[in-house]
């Protein structure tokens, strides 16, 4: 049974102790290109370059890489919400903000642009900021990244013979630029590009106030990493987004609390740890928290308590 065993992050974690990941690197002696190509691969899993991130939590996204297959859905990771709303119908309100939370009363109210909702539970499915404002739960410290996408005609101009369907860092002992990760997608994923064309991306990290890289830059660094020209590429998207993920620091916190109060939860990857995993575990560990909540008539059938991943 899936709830009686514990999950990976809780075997892992009090085997390591507090370390940083930098730390750790320096215990294992480990240095030069192998430990540049670890750092560089990390900061664009992790969201951070300066090795804060607990060990812990990097040996247990390791872990977890090795032992699944990468993979993208065909119809990106919105496919992902989607599926789980497929059979909701008309029950989803989309488009209209929640302004607020009244707990006062027995019940927790819903207060919307739609008007005040009365509730045996609310549960609060957001990002850490978020959550914060609603409900006021402490959140840690966002990591934030820049991803661009191109489309590219052709890529016979490539100057060499690197391998396309990888994820591409800068392992030298001084990066061309500011770009973490560099991936011609489509090599992967073709459904993911344009008709005709491949799609290129290429992610930096942001944040501390400083600029995002501008997407010449990122361009730039992204050709120079995969072996490409960077002439006729089209600029289809850039996201920005400040609050990517949330802050791993020791000492690690595999498992926060779901349960706010009678009638409130909230989940999101700042409740379990920081990654699309974590943040299904989170709303698992919700929705099992509302379905054998004391107020039930009968308790929750079929659920299992989840196993931590990643």
């Amino acid at each position: 049974m899936v709830g009686r065993e514990r999950g990976l992050a809780d075997r892992v974690t009090p085997r390591r102790g507090d370390l940083t990941l930098r730390d750790s690197l320096d215990r294992a002696g480990v240095h030069g290109l192998l430990r540049r190509v670890l750092e560089r691969f990390l900061a664009g899993v992790l969201l951070d370059a300066s090795g804060a991130t607990a060990d812990a939590f990097a040996l247990l996204l390791a872990r977890s890489f090795a032992a699944g297959t990468p993979a993208l859905p065909a119809g990106g990771m919105a496919a992902l919400p989607a599926q789980l709303a497929a059979g909701l119908g008309d029950r989803v309100r989309l488009r209209c903000p929640v302004e607020g939370i009244d707990t006062s009363g027995a019940r927790p109210v819903l207060l919307s642009a739609a008007g005040a909702t009365r509730a045996r539970h609310v549960v609060v499915a957001t990002d850490g900021a978020t959550a914060h404002r609603l409900v006021g739960t402490p959140t840690p410290a966002p990591r934030g990244v820049v991803t661009q996408w191109w489309a590219v005609d052709d890529l016979a101009g490539r100057r060499d013979a690197r391998a396309p369907g990888v994820l591409a860092v800068d392992a030298r002992p001084r990066p061309s630029g500011p770009a973490v990760n560099a991936a011609i997608v489509s090599a992967a994923a073709p459904s993911y590009a344009p008709e005709g064309r491949h799609l290129v991306q290429a992610s930096a990290l942001i944040g501390s106030g400083a600029a995002p890289p501008s997407e010449g830059r990122m361009r730039r660094h992204a050709a120079d990493l995969l072996g490409l020209v960077d002439t006729g590429w089209q600029e289809l998207a850039r996201h920005e987004l400040p609050q990517a993920l949330p802050a791993q620091p020791v000492p690690f916190a595999a498992r926060r609390p779901v349960v706010v109060r009678p009638g409130l939860v909230v989940c999101g990857d700042h409740r379990d740890t920081a990654s699309l995993q974590g943040a299904l575990v989170s709303g698992q560990r919700a929705a099992l928290a509302v379905l054998t909540s004391p107020d039930r008539t009968t308790a929750a059938r079929g659920f299992e308590q989840p196993g931590e991943r990643a």
